[in-house]
């Protein structure tokens, strides 16, 4: 049982690790294999999971979910027997959704279409009344700088950009991609473009659209930025293939908060043989306030 919260916090970790081993010799692989599977056999590691996920499945930072996390952690640390259990002080964003956001069109017959859409993580929201422009869509940033201002200025720039379904290995489909979402919307605002849409970074064949963090370049203006969900995203170039005039209406109510303080939640088990020798695991306790949180 000491262990059994050490496995929740590194069950990730220990994943990517396994990876790479299993990639190159190592004359460790064995170890850590042996690690890996006791900690998903042997130990407590998904009852603990299920118990943090159902009290506090939402946990952005600066949260209460987040500080409640927290809490749960630590008691849950001393209760398994960590030698040493402390907080350590930390500042962190608080980013807000507020009320849910929209996208949507009316084409050519004057029907209504709503997609399914999430803002990305610390995307600034859009003025009260939302957005309407027309959209340009490209599959990669440098596209964008290609097109040059003469195109992108005063629309929407939608990437596009499918994450491919034939890798085994997954995170090489997401490393693609991501730069869409991560760096889209700054190269955008770059040439003049008043917001962005992404095609959500996932493999799956559904339309739940996936959130997830944006970094905003300081070279760049700051401009709103959401997610459609898959099926959104292909029903949406659709339309614009047929129209590419098609304007686009798009609305974020979201909000940065000044930065409050939250905790690092650090524990200790020290070593019966050689104590002095340190193994240092970390992972996060955050979680997106869409999801399940696990």
């Amino acid at each position: 049982m000491k262990t059994s919260l050490l496995t929740l916090t590194v069950i990730l970790i220990l994943m990517a690790i396994n990876t790479v081993f299993s990639q190159i010799k190592d004359p460790h692989k064995n170890f850590v294999d042996s690690i890996y599977n006791k900690a998903l056999i042997s130990t407590p590691t998904h009852k603990l999971l299920r118990e943090l996920t159902s009290k506090f499945p939402h946990r952005l930072s600066g949260s209460a979910g987040a500080e409640g996390a927290v809490n749960w952690a630590k008691k849950t640390m001393e209760e398994t027997g960590f030698d040493n259990v402390f907080l350590q002080d930390v500042m962190v964003p608080h980013w807000v959704r507020g009320e849910k956001e929209e996208a949507s069109l009316i084409d050519d017959a004057g029907n209504k279409i709503n997609f399914a859409v999430l803002a990305l993580g610390r995307s600034v929201a859009t003025p009260p009344k939302g957005i309407l422009a027309e959209v340009v869509e490209v599959q990669s940033v440098d596209e964008v700088a290609k097109l040059g201002r003469e195109k992108i200025e005063g629309k929407i720039v939608f990437y596009n950009r499918p994450f491919s379904p034939d890798l085994i290995r997954t995170f090489s489909g997401y490393v693609a991609t991501v730069g869409q979402r991560s760096k889209g919307p700054s190269q955008a605002a770059r040439y003049g473009a008043v917001a962005v849409i992404i095609r959500s970074v996932s493999t799956g064949d559904d339309d739940f659209p996936h959130t997830g963090a944006l970094v905003y370049a300081k070279d760049a203006p700051q401009i709103p930025a959401a997610a459609l969900g898959v099926h959104s995203a292909e029903r949406f170039t659709e339309i614009l293939h047929k129209n590419p005039s098609q304007k686009l209406f798009l609305k974020i109510n979201s909000q940065t908060l000044p930065n409050v303080k939250s905790h690092n939640v650090v524990g200790e088990i020290r070593g019966s043989e050689n104590p002095e020798e340190i193994i240092l695991v970390g992972g996060h306790l955050d979680a997106w306030d869409v999801g399940q949180g696990a």
